[in-house]
Parts: C-alpha cells; sequence; structure tokens
C-alpha cells in the first residue's frame, strides 16, 4: 500500500489575543499531513490519519486559523516522503505544495524488540525558513496507543504556544485565551543564529606613540555564531585594515639654530582575529554583547620617515548594543579596546557596524 504523507508544515507567525479582531484573510494557512506510516505493518496503517486528525482537533482547540486540507497535492506530498525522509528541504517542498504557511507532520516506526511505537514530529515555519524537529516519542503498544496521538498532539501544541509567547503583542490575551497563528512576523533575536557584519570604528592613541593628534580607524568584516547548545555564547572570525596616523614634530640645531621640521608618521597593516563573546538578549529586538578578540596585525609603520615592520599579536575588546531593524538588518553601536603589541600602545575606540543575520 502506498506510504502515506507525513509533515504537518506549520510554519509562521502566532499572535495571542482576541481571535475576533483578527481577519480571516490574516490567518495563517495551517497544513496538517498525515504521518508516514513505517512499521511495515498494515496493522498500523490507521495511525497515519488518526495523528493528523487528532493533531488538528488540539491545534483547532486552542488556536485559529485557515486549516488546509492538501486532498490535491496529496500523491505529489506522499511522492516527496516516500523514503520517510523528513528534512527542511522536503518541508520547504510540501509547504510550496499546498501554499501553507505552516507545515506540520511526521513518521512513525515500530520498535519491534522493545514493542514500542516512536513517532517523530517536525514543524516547518514558511516565511521565517524555520525547521524545527521535536524530540521522538515512544508509547507501548498495547492499549494506550491511542493515548500516544493526545500525547503528540499537546507536545506539538506547547511548541506552538512556545513561539507564540515570543511573538505575543496582545499582552491581555492572558494565559487561557485562544491564539490566532496570522501571518505577522514578529522578528526576534531568539531566531538568530548566525551574522556577517561589515564594521568600522575609530582609534585614538593612548600612548601617542606615533605623535600628538593622531586618528585612525579599521574597517572590516566579520562572521559570528553561536553554539547551539550554550546559545548566548558565540564565536566569530574577522579580518579588517588598520590605518592610523600622527603629526610629529623634529628639532636639530645647525650652527647654534634650531630647525623644527614636521611629519606625519602613521601605521597600516591588516587585522585578522578569532572571536569569542557572550550575547544577552533584552528583548525581541535588543542585545548586549561583549567580544573578546585575540589576532594577529601583519602591519608596517613609517615613523620620522623611516619603514619598518610592526607585525604582531594584537587583542581587541568590545561592547555594544545591536537592534534588529528588520527580518535580517541590524545596527550596531560600540565601544572598543585594542592593544597592538608590535607598537606596544593601546588604543581606543568606538564604531559602527551594518550587519545580517539569520
Amino acid at each position: 500500500m502506498m506510504q502515506k504523507i507525513p509533515l504537518l508544515v506549520v510554519a509562521l507567525f502566532i499572535v495571542a489575543g482576541n481571535i475576533a479582531a483578527v481577519p480571516k484573510e490574516n490567518l495563517a494557512r495551517v497544513a496538517i499531513l498525515d504521518f508516514t506510516d513505517r512499521t511495515e505493518s498494515p496493522d498500523y496503517q490507521y495511525l497515519s490519519s488518526s495523528l493528523s486528525l487528532g493533531v488538528d482537533k488540539s491545534m483547532k482547540s486552542r488556536f485559529d486559523y485557515n486549516p488546509i486540507a492538501p486532498e490535491a497535492t496529496r500523491q505529489q506530498i506522499a511522492d516527496l516522503f516516500k523514503d520517510g525522509k523528513l528534512d527542511k528541504e522536503n518541508a520547504k517542498k510540501a509547504a510550496a505544495l499546498t501554499n501553507a504557511d505552516i507545515v506540520i507532520g511526521g513518521s512513525y516506526k515500530l520498535l519491534k524488540e522493545e514493542n514500542k511505537m516512536q513517532i517523530r514530529v517536525v514543524i516547518y515555519l514558511t516565511e521565517a525558513d524555520q525547521f524545527i524537529a521535536l524530540p521522538d516519542f515512544q508509547n507501548p503498544v498495547d492499549g494506550t496507543i491511542f493515548q500516544a496521538i493526545d500525547k503528540v498532539s499537546e507536545k506539538i501544541v506547547i511548541k506552538i504556544k512556545e513561539i507564540a509567547s515570543r511573538q505575543r503583542d496582545d499582552k491581555d490575551g492572558g494565559d487561557n485565551a485562544k491564539m490566532a497563528i496570522t501571518r505577522k512576523l514578529v522578528t526576534s533575536w531568539r531566531d538568530k543564529s548566525e551574522e556577517i557584519a561589515f564594521f568600522f570604528y575609530t582609534l585614538k592613541d593612548f600612548k601617542n606613540v606615533l605623535g600628538n593628534d593622531g586618528s585612525g580607524g579599521v574597517a572590516g568584516v566579520l562572521f559570528r555564531s553561536n553554539f547551539s547548545s550554550v546559545p548566548w555564547l558565540h564565536w566569530g572570525l574577522s579580518g579588517s585594515i588598520l590605518y592610523y596616523g600622527a603629526s610629529a614634530t623634529a628639532s636639530t640645531t645647525v650652527s647654534g639654530t634650531t630647525l623644527t621640521s614636521s611629519t606625519t608618521n602613521f601605521v597600516l597593516g591588516t587585522i585578522f582575529e578569532g572571536i569569542i563573546g557572550t550575547h544577552f538578549v533584552l528583548s525581541d529586538r535588543f542585545k548586549l554583547y561583549y567580544e573578546l578578540g585575540p589576532g594577529y596585525t601583519p602591519a608596517f609603520s613609517v615613523l620620522n620617515s623611516n619603514l619598518k615592520s610592526v607585525s604582531d599579536f594584537s587583542l581587541t575588546n568590545k561592547l555594544g548594543l545591536e537592534f534588529l531593524i528588520g527580518k535580517i538588518f541590524t545596527l550596531e553601536v560600540f565601544g572598543s579596546y585594542t592593544y597592538f603589541s608590535g607598537l606596544a600602545t593601546s588604543f581606543i575606540g568606538g564604531g559602527v557596524a551594518l550587519t545580517f543575520a539569520h
């Protein structure tokens, strides 16, 4: 018998509150698909539709949305999952076939030695392009197997409520209020894990090694990502160009006459850094971070018209605030403190960055 469809593509953006205030056309389109039967036994085929119907019943009792009955595309979706592969790529294809904002689905298989049914659930959020796999659930193959449908449904409801709680606009909705799953996306730092930043910051020499009234800056690009198990801990890599110049005066005495000349001293080089940092989410759109960047700086300086290499190690400290201004764009402002061992001095500065977050 042909294998059933897996996956409930439930993907979008949930707002708690009075559902009567949400026009029907603004509600998310949710496709709840039949679960894929991987038991290789006709005795458990009924679970395929029973699981999806149970999920649909639980969802409708807690959320308001536009349900999609994927009858017209059932065969095409079945072909997608005929090997039981529940991954992001196939979830996106199922969402496109059903024109769904949210897809929820899954599969089940029999663990013969343990006499248990293992059920897997996945959720795909279309506009956020987010694929969520819930922990596998196991239930004994006995009279309690029908309770497994309720348990799986409850796990999905809990996950959807978790997403909704981060995107709640109506603070008066209350814990018992029915939630409307809408097309509105509330962008949040909690959904971002990778960033590419284009940054610039100014420099000011503490010790005036190159001369007085110096100025300069650093411009570059940075990649950062968090650790999935410790989301507040980030790592990254950056590359940048450094320039700092200052005016200096030199005095010489010739035949009892003091001659004064001025010159411009400068340092020019590149900075390659590895980054480790802590990021603290203050709200959906704001986060505070501290980053430490040990690096190597191939550079040369011109001091009193003498050219020499000052390539050596550097250490940059940054304290910044980052603001999410759209789905993927962010703006950073930060202060910096950098020690360059090649010049035996430290620089302070401040800067900005335009960042793409995903």
